[in-house]
């Protein structure tokens, strides 16, 4: 005998064989998809024990409401009926239900959020919708999952790692907009990371400092916060790499820069020096926490530009980039990314007979032209194919 990590019952027994009983026990055309699994979750939800939990999110992709009693959850391809859902569960018409994998079996509630009766592994795992037969309707494969990200269905259809997870809501700018603002709401400090500059060539912030890399708190509530010992860290791992000294408070609508230049061991209270840098490339995430190490904000970096800050607006969702930072004050509207370079049929150089050149724009843009040598503005002549 020969111990393999496949199972075909009714086939036969190799590799081909299994996949061909797996294809066999599958639900074609179901109205439910597993939409979107966390492992190994450092922000987001939380459980009515104040938890952290796994979890794993449903969406039916009909318009009409669908029962939930015909239907399991498993880890187990072997026990495709290893968790039922509560009795009475339903999920609405193109609507999302969340399911905590602690392993807490809690199915007492069918209208919060249930726990199924295990949990997850982020290093590798399957999980299973199935329904009261135990045929197989979904299945998702999870491989080393990164803490704190998402696996689950874009918009395309596909499956990727999301940096942003967004149980409940789609997976989509919409739905991360929407998790980042849920997650400040989570935030009772009112504290939260407003504004970013990770590559400084120009901005003084306060007298008689160097021009560094910096990052902006702005307390959105209505109470002073005493943030003596709380966290700011380019890890998201490490909340507490360096610690806000003690006495430092930050009033009701008060903005406050920190110096990301590397600077160990610094009390200033009036001036404050991070023990670390930011990398402009390195598409790092920032993390503010309290002292006992809870994240309480998070803001991950894209790639960044040289004397542009990147941020939120007040009474916006989402993140923009700002090309006038504005350190101890608020942000202006800012604008949600770069668009690519055009591109040119003709290489640039000096030309003396008649040239014919066309330019493949990117999608939603314009480009204006002069034919003097002139730097173009947007008073020239727009370009069109």
């Amino acid at each position: 005998f020969q111990a393999v990590t496949w199972f075909s019952p009714g086939y036969e027994n190799t590799e081909a064989g299994h996949q061909a009983y797996r294809e066999s026990i599958m639900v074609s055309n179901d109205a439910l998809v597993i939409n979107e699994i966390m492992a190994d979750p450092l922000t987001g939800l939380r459980d009515e024990d104040d938890e952290l939990s796994d979890w794993v999110e449903i969406y039916n992709s009909t318009p009409n409401t669908v029962s939930l009693d015909n239907y399991a959850l498993s880890d187990n391809e072997g026990k495709p009926l290893k968790w039922r859902f509560p009795k009475g569960a339903s999920v609405p018409g193109y609507g999302y239900y969340v399911v905590f994998c602690s392993g807490k079996n809690r199915t007492e509630n069918a209208n919060g959020v249930p726990h199924s009766n295990f949990s997850i592994s982020a290093e590798k795992e399957t999980i299973i919708l199935s329904d009261s037969r135990g045929h197989v309707v979904d299945r998702i494969m999870i491989d080393n999952l990164p803490e704190d990200c998402s696996y689950g269905r874009n918009e395309a259809g596909g499956l990727q790692v999301f940096q942003i997870a967004t149980p409940g809501l789609p997976n989509n700018q919409q739905g991360f907009n929407q998790m980042d603002t849920n997650l400040r709401a989570m935030n009772t400090t009112g504290v939260y990371i407003s504004e970013v500059l990770a590559s400084n060539d120009s901005f003084t912030v306060y007298p008689n400092q160097d021009q560094t890399d910096w990052i902006e708190l702005f307390n959105s509530g209505s109470q002073t916060v005493d943030l003596s010992g709380y966290g700011l860290s380019d890890r998201l791992t490490r909340g507490r790499k360096w610690q806000f000294p003690q006495g430092t408070l930050i009033a009701p609508g008060e903005y406050k820069v920190v110096l990301c230049d590397g600077t160990k061991g610094s009390t200033d209270t009036s001036v404050l020096h991070a023990s670390f840098r930011l990398n402009r490339t390195a598409c790092e995430t920032l993390v503010m926490t309290d002292p006992e190490g809870r994240i309480l904000d998070k803001m991950i970096l894209p790639v960044q530009r040289t004397d542009i800050s990147y941020g939120r607006t007040l009474g916006m969702s989402g993140f923009f980039y700002y090309d006038t930072p504005t350190p101890l004050q608020m942000n202006g509207q800012g604008f949600s990314g770069f668009t690519e370079a055009p591109a040119f049929s003709v290489s640039p150089g000096m030309y003396y007979s008649t040239v014919y050149l066309e330019i493949s724009i990117p999608e939603g843009t314009q480009v204006y032209y002069t034919t003097d040598g002139s730097t173009p503005d947007r008073t020239p002549t727009p370009y069109n194919k």
